[in-house]
């Protein structure tokens, strides 16, 4: 998996105007490889949202239960897209995600 284009993706994601002249080498489209990339920076999106959703809910003194990452994935939606890709490509930048 390459983490730099992830990164690139989540970053385009965060704010397009940004990246307008970036470009990103990806394998073809529909090709497994290209799949890849997609789905493991979803994953990657999907967990920062739910993280994310966790802690607001401690903000708001609603109780978190691990059992119920669905329950934090709804709350962390409620926090800006932009906000929530930018996040994603730090932690992959970091090295945080594998």
């Amino acid at each position: 998996m390459n983490d730099e284009n992830m990164a690139l993706l989540c970053s385009i994601y965060a704010c397009d105007r940004a990246r307008k002249e970036q470009t990103i080498e990806l394998p073809m489209p529909g090709t497994p490889e290209c799949d890849a990339i997609f789905l493991a920076t979803w994953e990657a999106f999907r967990h920062v949202t739910t993280e994310l959703g966790r802690l607001r809910m401690t903000e708001l003194g609603l109780r978190t239960r691990e059992e119920s990452p669905l329950e934090a994935f709804v709350h962390g939606r409620q926090i800006p897209a932009h906000v929530r890709w930018a996040e994603t490509e730090a932690m992959i930048r970091a090295g945080e995600w594998t």
